[in-house]
């Protein structure tokens, strides 16, 4: 199954001062080939994420480039675009949206629910955010 990888698991899997590196690392070699994705959203998240780690500087933004294309140059990463609407989710899902910070959790969720993948995150909140609902069985808190 491949695996959409949140922000926070791609800077801890290529930062090795990450509190959770060392897990992260661990769990993403479990397996000999592990299929991941990453999305405009995602990528996007790690860049700055990545820069404000780096130095928050032109060279910083080169390097957390480099970084991300590096990791995504891997036969096992695959990009998805960002098709999933959240104007197609119904009321009961809606009501879900708590926060400005749950939006894109949501849309991360719907992506990973309709291509039949994982979201893989650390956050616990996503796994609440999913409980109950179709999304349930699409992300992992590791």
């Amino acid at each position: 199954m491949r695996c959409l990888l949140d922000v926070n698991v791609l800077v801890a899997l290529t930062f090795p001062t990450h509190a959770f590196h060392d897990r992260t690392q661990k769990w993403f070699r479990l397996e000999k080939r592990r299929p991941w994705a990453s999305c405009a959203l995602t990528q996007g998240g790690y860049l700055r994420s990545a820069v404000h780690m780096i130095g928050k500087s032109h060279e910083a933004i080169a390097e957390a480039l480099e970084m991300l294309e590096g990791n995504c140059l891997n036969s096992d990463h695959e990009f998805w675009p960002v098709e999933a609407s959240l104007l197609d989710l119904g009321p009961r899902n809606r009501r879900r949206l708590i926060g400005v910070g749950q939006v894109t959790d949501m849309q991360l969720l719907v992506m990973a629910y309709e291509r039949k993948a994982l979201l893989v995150t650390f956050d616990k909140g996503m796994r609440e955010l999913a409980r109950g609902t179709r999304f349930e069985d699409s992300v992992f808190v590791l």
